[in-house]
C-alpha cells in the first residue's frame, strides 16, 4: 500500500515538473516572437531608406556625367548626349523602385519609364554614331543653358520620406520636369528631324506621366 502511494506521489511530481517546463518554454517562445517582428519591421524600414538613398545617388551620378560632358557646340549632338545621360538616370531610378518598391501601380510606371527611356537612349546613340557635328553652323549655347537649368533643379535638394514609392514618385516628377524643360530649350535651336522627334515625344508624353504620379500621390495622402 505504501509502495503504491509512494509511486503515485513520484508520478505526480514528475508530471508537475514537466508541465512547468513546457509552460516555461511556451512563455519563452511567446515573449521571443515580439522582438522578431519588431526586428523585421526595423530591417524593412532601413532597407527602404537605403533604397531612397540610391535614388539620390542615381541623380548625383547623372549630374556629374552631364558636367563632365564636352559640348560640341552643335545643339543636335549636345541634346542627344545630354538626354542619353538624363534618360539613363531615369532607368537607374526605375530599377531601384522595381527592386524595392511596395506599390504594384508605381512599379508598373517604373517599368514603363525604363522601357521608353531605353528605346530613346538607343535611338539617340544611333544618331550620335551616324551624325557628326556640323562645322558650318554657328556654335550653339544649348548645352550651357541646359546645364544651368539642371543646376537650378529642385531634384537634387529633395528631402526623402524613407518611403521608396513616395520618394520615387516625387523624384521622377521633378526629373521629368527637367527633361521637358531641356527638350523645349533644344527645340529653339534644334535642326535634325530625329532628335526633334524625340524632344517632341518627351514634351508630349512626360506631362501625362507627371499627372498620373501626382494623382497617385494625392490618393495616398
Amino acid at each position: 500500500m505504501r509502495t503504491l502511494f509512494f509511486a503515485a506521489a513520484i508520478s505526480f511530481l514528475v508530471f508537475s515538473c514537466n508541465s512547468r517546463t513546457e509552460s516555461s518554454q511556451e512563455e519563452d517562445n511567446t515573449t521571443g516572437s515580439a522582438p522578431n517582428v519588431l526586428n523585421d519591421q526595423s530591417t524593412d524600414t532601413s532597407m527602404r531608406k537605403n533604397k531612397s538613398t540610391e535614388l539620390s545617388e542615381s541623380m548625383e551620378k547623372m549630374m556629374k556625367e552631364m558636367k563632365a560632358m564636352s559640348p560640341s557646340g552643335n545643339a543636335d549632338n549636345d541634346f542627344a548626349m545630354m538626354m542619353m545621360i538624363h534618360h539613363q538616370g531615369a532607368v537607374e531610378m526605375s530599377h531601384v523602385e522595381l527592386q524595392g518598391g511596395k506599390s504594384s501601380v508605381m512599379q508598373a510606371i517604373a517599368s514603363h519609364i525604363d522601357s521608353v527611356s531605353r528605346k530613346e537612349i538607343a535611338a539617340l546613340d544611333s544618331f550620335l554614331i551616324k551624325t557628326k557635328p556640323s562645322t558650318n553652323t554657328q556654335k550653339s549655347d544649348f548645352a550651357v543653358k541646359a546645364m544651368q537649368t539642371m543646376d537650378s533643379s529642385s531634384v537634387m535638394h529633395m528631402t526623402h520620406s524613407g518611403n521608396l514609392d513616395d520618394d520615387f514618385s516625387e523624384m521622377m516628377i521633378r526629373h521629368h520636369e527637367d527633361g521637358i524643360a531641356m527638350a523645349k530649350l533644344y527645340l529653339k535651336s534644334g535642326r535634325h528631324a530625329s532628335t526633334k522627334k524625340i524632344a517632341n515625344a518627351i514634351i508630349r508624353d512626360q506631362p501625362k506621366e507627371i499627372q498620373k504620379l501626382q494623382s497617385l500621390n494625392q490618393q495616398v495622402k
